[in-house]
């Protein structure tokens, strides 16, 4: 546990990152629906993002992630 402090001290935007990108991975948001229906979701996965407590810009940076893996 003294690692993981320790990086989230030194990164805590890349912590933040890490954790909206697997919110949205369990909750197929974004990048995790099929891309034929990523456009008429895009404000229902904000506002899912925004009720976890993200902020805009990190759920918008994450919603428009190309590929699973940004």
């Amino acid at each position: 546990m003294e690692a993981e402090r320790a990086e989230a001290a030194e990164d805590p935007a890349a912590i933040e990152a890490e954790a909206a990108r697997a919110y949205a991975k369990r909750r197929r948001l974004g990048p995790f629906r099929p891309p034929e229906t990523r456009a008429a979701h895009r404000e229902r996965d904000l506002a899912a993002l925004a009720r976890a407590g993200f902020p805009y810009a990190l759920a918008r940076r994450t919603l428009e992630a190309e590929d699973e893996e940004a």
